[in-house]
């Protein structure tokens, strides 16, 4: 399942074999470590998001696409992107972020 289109950065939706049991996931706001934990926040959050930002007003744009492989390091998949939705409320605003995300791959 494409990241992209299953609106990944809206709905946390991923592939659960593609992630090690402990990784860990760090934004600006909080940082976590282990898949389960993932999982269940987003579990947890999905009916929220849901109600507040409904799917047919998400966007998910993709960027940049781009592999980093640092001397004695795993390699990084970095992805740049854009998200935007309007908020379901009376005079609906228009909610727009812009971010980076990587992936450090298993050796």
């Amino acid at each position: 399942r494409h990241p992209i289109r299953a609106q990944y950065l809206w709905t946390g939706r991923i592939t659960p074999t593609l992630y090690a049991p402990s990784c860990v996931y760090t934004d600006p706001t909080l940082s976590f470590e282990g898949l389960d934990t993932f999982m269940g926040n987003i579990e947890r959050l999905d009916p929220i998001i849901n109600t507040v930002l409904p799917s047919a007003s998400r966007e998910v744009e993709l960027r940049s696409l781009g592999l980093e492989r640092p001397a004695r390091a795993p390699a990084v998949v970095v992805g740049s992107w854009r998200m935007a939705a309007t908020v379901a409320l009376p005079w609906r605003p228009r909610v727009e972020l812009t971010g980076t995300t990587r992936f450090t791959l298993d050796e």
